[in-house]
């Protein structure tokens, strides 16, 4: 009989406090026996590391894994990893795919090997989404709600309450208790949000042989472009979060503008939580200026996801013109 396999990359999830300092120690049974009693899941280590240790290899490795689970008949794909890398690690899957089986993402605010962690909600939420799909994309489950895993963000530091997609309700909430064959594992039914559903993603496929170098820089008052400059040399693409409707600092701009006539695919989306940019500015800098000098402007996706976008479609071998339409054709298909 297929049962779902759990996939683990490390995080707080598989965390225990050594001298005060949370530290990754579960492997992916330990994971999965957080649920109590034997596991019920296939259990799969990809990586044992921080979640802001987690990198572009490990994916590969993770995307590789979740093919060879799902062409031998898994049921589900469960992510666990540490919430530091969950917006990124969701809109890789989800950019990877298509998937013929539910993929959900999930961690926890908590060491999961210490008593009381909310690692035990949120694996049971993930395997309820598992159960019951809202979505034929790859969702992140956390504190009781279901998230369109391209979307997601990082929102609280140190809160459980800790992801959300700013501007878009929930795709659904697991609500009381519920009973997955004989063992409670599940959090509960899965509640469906009533809303319209979200436009389909633009999938680009598993990720290509080639490694992309897309950097990103962050505006701030008054920024210079030194850091901009350094890390544009011989980048695929550059990515920059912006202010507000995705307007930058003079300096900033000024290079920018540059980098774009030279030929680099500049991409500014905002650090504003909603993830909204419009060409409504004309002052040096602006929003508008930098659509006429050829920098698209990303518009409902934020910095660390277009990041992710653009490396996939880097990797699979695109020309530079191809990864530039193929990105405007998925801003396009967010509106």
């Amino acid at each position: 009989m297929s049962t779902p396999t759990l996939f683990t990359l490390g995080g707080t999830i598989s965390m225990r406090l050594v001298d005060g300092l949370a530290v990754p120690t579960l492997d992916a049974v330990g994971v999965a026996r957080l649920l109590g009693g034997d596991p019920v899941l296939d259990a799969v280590e990809v990586a044992r590391v921080g979640g802001s240790e987690v990198d572009f290899d490990h994916l590969r490795n993770l995307h590789a894994a979740m093919t060879a689970a799902q062409h031998r008949g898994s049921t589900g794909l469960i992510v666990t990893t540490g919430t530091d890398s969950i917006e990124e690690v969701a809109a890789w899957l989800t950019y990877t795919g298509p998937w013929t089986v539910p993929v959900v993402v999930t961690g926890s605010m908590e060491p999961g090997g210490e008593p009381g962690s909310d690692a035990v909600a949120n694996l049971r939420a993930a395997l309820a989404a598992v159960d019951t799909p809202v979505s034929s994309e790859p969702v992140v489950a956390f504190a009781g709600a279901i998230w369109l895993g391209r979307g997601v963000q990082k929102v609280a530091g140190i809160g459980l309450d800790a992801f959300a997609t700013p501007g878009r309700p929930a795709l659904g909430q697991v609500k009381g208790p519920a009973a997955r064959s004989a063992s409670a594992t599940k959090e509960g039914a899965v509640v469906t949000a009533e809303h319209p559903a979200p436009a389909p993603a633009t999938v680009l496929g598993p990720p290509g042989a080639r490694i992309a170098r897309v950097p990103l820089v962050g505006a701030a008052l008054g920024a210079d472009d030194l850091a901009l400059r350094a890390v544009a040399v011989d980048a695929d693409a550059v990515v920059i979060a912006g202010n507000g409707a995705g307007n930058l600092p003079p300096a900033l701009a000024s290079t920018a503008i540059e980098l774009a006539a030279a030929g680099t695919l500049v991409v500014v989306a905002t650090r504003a939580a909603d993830s909204r940019t419009a060409a409504v500015y004309g002052y040096r800098g602006g929003g508008g200026r930098l659509v006429e000098a050829g920098i698209v402007l990303a518009d409902h996706i934020t910095p660390h996801q277009v990041r992710v976008f653009l490396t996939v479609a880097v990797s699979r071998g695109l020309t530079a013109n191809a990864v530039r339409s193929t990105l405007i054709h998925h801003l396009e298909s967010l509106t």
